[in-house]
């Protein structure tokens, strides 16, 4: 066990890892995550649903199965997207309707964050247009596009679309 220990002179030393190290307990405890965590939620969840990382899914059916858990597709006008409301006894996520196909299955997946993931409310209203979206919208954002397309599925099908470019 001959190891070497350096430490440097002491006026290098600051703070900096102590204010770090709090402001990611502080992010992490409001529910702020990476997008490699992000990533690695949005699989677990589609393991948990029985889908692979690499399969594409049919979210609307995938939810239907969810126990619990109601889902409604209703026209909600121009700005609204989804609501999430979760309760010990039953959840309900409600997508609006007279969005694109695309556009509805972004919703689901997105509400879908807010009903296994987002620990700070019982509900939420996802408005389509934010000027300035609040950072757990932002996040729901970024886990639902993993979770409609996890990135390793995407990496290899651009290296794909590639090697097919090149032939």
């Amino acid at each position: 066990n001959n190891i070497n220990l350096t430490f440097p002179e002491f006026r290098l030393c600051t703070d900096n890892a102590a204010m770090i190290g709090a402001a990611a307990y502080y992010a992490y405890e409001k529910g702020i995550r990476a997008d490699l965590e992000l990533n690695a939620m949005a699989i677990e969840l589609r393991d948990y649903l029985g889908v692979d990382d690499s399969s594409p899914i049919d979210i609307f059916s995938l939810a239907s199965q969810i126990e619990g858990l109601s889902v409604v597709l209703y026209p909600m006008g121009e700005n609204i997207s989804g609501i999430c409301i979760k309760n010990p006894n039953a959840n309900l996520i409600a997508i609006n309707s007279s969005m694109s196909y695309g556009r509805e299955r972004f919703s689901l997946a997105h509400e879908l964050y807010h009903l296994f993931y987002d620990k700070n409310s019982s509900s939420s209203v996802s408005a389509m247009h934010m000027p300035q979206r609040d950072e757990m919208e932002r996040i729901a954002d970024k886990f639902a596009s993993f979770f409609l397309m996890p990135y390793n599925s995407l990496r290899n099908l651009v290296k794909n679309k590639k090697k097919i470019c090149r032939t």
